[in-house]
């Protein structure tokens, strides 16, 4: 069984964005305001709400962690957090997304 993992993670002000990679990348969109998550979406074929919007929202929930011990002044001053793991974004370019920009509105 393949563990689902995040590997790019955006966020700015109530919007979060996330690619996880399951058996391929799945975009994962999602909104947070006063604790509650909302407006939850995958471009996986479930239906109802899948393994990757779960394990994306139980990694936000350590990322946010993260932003509050480690960079709570840099998200104060700019509002936006991102981490990226470099290997996998070039994997996700190369294998067929190069034409594919990722937009974060």
């Amino acid at each position: 069984m393949r563990k689902t993992r995040l590997f790019i993670f955006l966020w700015r002000g109530d919007k979060g964005y996330a690619i996880i990679e399951g058996t391929k990348p799945y975009e994962v969109e999602f909104k947070y305001r006063n604790g509650k998550i909302s407006a939850l979406t995958c471009s996986c074929f479930c239906a109802n709400k899948c393994k990757h919007e779960f394990a994306t929202m139980l990694q936000f929930k350590e990322r946010m962690q993260n932003i509050r011990d480690f960079f709570s002044r840099e998200y104060e001053q700019s509002g936006y957090f991102s981490e990226i793991q470099k290997g996998k974004l070039f994997t996700f370019a190369v294998n067929g997304k190069t034409g594919k920009s990722i937009e974060f509105k």
